[in-house]
């Protein structure tokens, strides 16, 4: 099934198949020719109850790929939604009604995948998007009713594996080892923005300003554009690659590429049986950097365009030096409290006696 715009005309095409048979809807938008499929459905439910009760329903498969058209397909989470979407896919079956569906089989695919290995935070990721799946079946009018969903598994906020700063060293000397220089300076670059590596693997040049010394990322999984300065580091790292065509990759390297050479990496220096390592751990080592150095939360959160605080406050590991400072701050501010026999006084610290 696919929804795609005409290729010949203006307009929209809707190509899919009901009982076997294909069908072929246009209209001038996409919302309506969406509204045309869901009626076909309709109509065809129910000119045949009986095959309808046998389970000749919506499928998942379908379900997917409504979704999919409607929420993701032009969005920078696509990627995620799509891979969620297809162990979704598998757990169920792709031809699994999406009306047979209820409370139970959720929470029993998500014991499914924490038995796997997989965090809670995953685990939430992949429920997500079966909910978004059934209920945008059920908007469409393609099952009546609703199942209960679950509350979002409790998530553990202690802190994510970072890179030491001699393990940091131990890669860019292997990636220098095996003449790829460009490896050794892009992983550096994810280390010091911080960013995601879809970020960095979309980044062209006309988005990179050497004599301003920021990036921007227009295209994020929050789906919302941020502009970053450039540490010193990291325009060391990304200025020897800029391209000479503004629309051009800097980086030019799809992650599973990728992935292969921070594999070997690993294994190079000793590292391959840590299984909590892994390239996304480059975003938590800026994290708890940036935060180590005393950058709020806030700010944290805007260079590496996380969403909420919360996702944020894993990475805030508040010392006692830190507190004591904090109690000077306090000490600073000329207003106390007097404690007298009957009452209460609010007076300045320079008149505070004990």
């Amino acid at each position: 099934m696919s929804i795609r715009k005409n290729p010949h005309k203006k307009g929209w095409i809707a190509d899919f198949k009901i009982n076997g048979r294909r069908i072929q809807l246009k209209a001038a938008t996409k919302e309506l020719v969406i509204q045309k499929q869901a009626e076909a459905y309709k109509n065809a439910d129910s000119l045949q109850p009986a095959r309808r009760r046998s389970g000749d329903m919506f499928t998942l498969s379908q379900a997917f790929d409504l979704s999919y058209n409607l929420r993701w397909k032009h969005k920078a989470c696509g990627y995620n939604a799509e891979n969620y979407g297809m162990q979704v896919l598998k757990f169920f079956g792709a031809h699994h009604p999406v009306a047979w569906i209820q409370a139970k089989d959720i929470h029993s695919m998500r014991e499914h995948f924490l038995n796997l290995g997989n965090k809670p935070g995953t685990v939430n990721w992949k429920a997500s998007t079966l909910r978004c799946m059934i209920v945008d079946s059920h908007e469409m009018g393609y099952i009546k009713e609703l199942p209960n969903f679950p509350k979002r598994l409790p998530m553990n906020n202690t802190k994510e594996r970072v890179f030491s700063r001699e393990e940091e060293q131990l890669f860019v000397n292997y990636f220098y080892s095996i003449h790829k220089p460009k490896l050794a300076h892009k992983f550096v670059f994810l280390i010091e923005q911080g960013c995601r590596y879809s970020e960095a693997e979309r980044m062209m040049g006309r988005e990179v300003d050497i004599y301003k010394k920021r990036v921007l990322y227009p295209k994020t999984k929050n789906a919302a554009a941020r502009t970053v300065p450039l540490t010193n580091a990291a325009l060391n790292a990304i200025a020897p690659y800029m391209p000479t065509i503004s629309t051009a990759k800097v980086w030019g390297m799809k992650y599973k590429e990728w992935q292969h050479q921070f594999d070997m990496a690993k294994n190079a220096v000793g590292l391959s049986n840590d299984k909590l390592l892994t390239t996304h751990c480059t975003r938590h080592t800026c994290a708890t950097r940036l935060t180590a150095q005393g950058v709020s939360l806030i700010q944290v959160m805007q260079w590496g365009g996380w969403k909420s605080l919360q996702a944020v406050q894993r990475y805030a590991h508040v010392d006692i030096t830190q507190l004591t400072t904090v109690a000077e701050k306090m000490n600073n501010i000329q207003c106390g409290l007097m404690l007298g026999e009957n009452k209460l006084h609010i007076t300045d610290a320079t008149d505070m006696q004990l």
